[in-house]
């Protein structure tokens, strides 16, 4: 957790301690003390011992699968949405990158407990499917059906985006998995 977001956390719990419980309702009394109970985990939570306890690239549903889905469900509206898109893939490297170097980190710390296999297996079946990508084609589509008049230079663009960033950030998963097993 960053700075900032302890900071954040802390006007907020400056804020709730505001209230004065005993002049509150007796349903707002039972509200403030859930609320009270919610700070006090989340204050020993945020406690630096933590920072690497949360895996990143858990076996169903860690970020390497979420980042497929959110390209699959992304919704192309206009132009401008398909240079969003068109960003956030060339972002996905970076990303995951900072995702490896934090889960890296965990098994330094000796924190780090992944079904390793099914991680590495889940990024080749993706990679093996990298020329008949559907989430590439149901971009194209969606591309297709905003009847854009450079349409081929935005597919080309993200083709490469894919090419540049996507795909390699998958073949980066998969050798930092190895390395770790």
């Amino acid at each position: 957790i960053s700075e900032e977001e302890r900071e954040e956390f802390q006007e907020t719990v400056d804020e709730f301690n505001q209230f004065h419980r005993d002049e509150l309702t007796p349903s707002q009394q039972e509200t403030y003390d859930i609320c009270k109970y919610m700070i006090e985990i989340s204050k020993a939570s945020m406690d630096q011992k933590y920072d690497y306890y949360r895996n990143l690239f858990a076996s169903m549903g860690g970020i390497h699968y979420q980042i497929p889905v959110l390209f699959s469900d992304y919704a192309l509206r206009n132009e401008q949405d398909v240079k969003d898109v068109i960003l956030l893939v060339k972002d996905v490297k970076p990303y995951l990158d900072a995702c490896l170097n934090y889960t890296k980190t965990q098994a330094e710390k000796g924190l780090l407990m992944l079904d390793f296999e099914e991680i590495i297996s889940y990024c080749e079946t993706l990679l093996s499917n990298r020329n008949q990508s559907s989430i590439l084609y149901n971009l194209y589509d969606s591309i297709d059906a905003l009847n854009l008049e450079n349409e081929n230079t935005y597919k080309q663009e993200l083709l490469n985006a894919f090419e540049e960033s996507f795909f390699p950030a998958y073949e980066n998963i998969i050798t930092v998995f190895k390395d770790l097993q």
